[in-house]
């Protein structure tokens, strides 16, 4: 398929994939066909970093480029703080001025989205937040599993 698709648009393909990790083992094939045919295709995927570490060993020889995303800029945390607000899931920032939501998120930008998200939102260490999901674990044989 990758072939016929090149021949027909005669460019670069760019392949998107949201969770590498469900797919591994046909991308590897796909990466394979497309290193046979010395076809131009790109493929941007995405999945976190330790279930990429762990999940995802055989795709690691195909890797050419590795982008960690992380919220940097003012503008970008603007639009998730809009964003959190909209869906009401600012949490604790919900009582700080916009400016402060600012700041807040702005001390935690520098550590995954993720964490950055649960951190600012729950007033807390990413550490304390686990440790309190892991208290909360009823049954004695899962708490066991983590």
């Amino acid at each position: 398929m990758t072939y016929e698709l090149y021949s027909f648009v005669k460019e670069r393909i760019y392949v998107f994939i949201d969770n590498i990790s469900s797919v591994k083992f046909e991308l590897v094939l796909l990466l394979e066909k497309i290193r046979k045919n010395k076809l131009p295709i790109t493929i941007i995927g995405k999945r976190k970093n330790n279930i990429w570490n762990t999940e995802c060993k055989e795709v690691h020889p195909y890797l050419t480029e590795d982008y960690h995303v992380k919220i940097s800029t003012d503008k970008e945390i603007t639009e998730l703080l809009i964003l959190l607000e909209k869906h009401n899931a600012l949490g604790v920032l919900e009582f700080k001025t916009p400016e402060e939501r600012i700041i807040s998120l702005r001390e935690k930008a520098g550590r995954e989205l993720l964490v950055a998200l649960y951190e600012a939102t729950n007033s807390k260490p990413f550490e304390e937040i686990i440790f309190d999901e892991y208290k909360r674990i009823s049954n004695p044989v899962l708490s066991l599993c983590i």
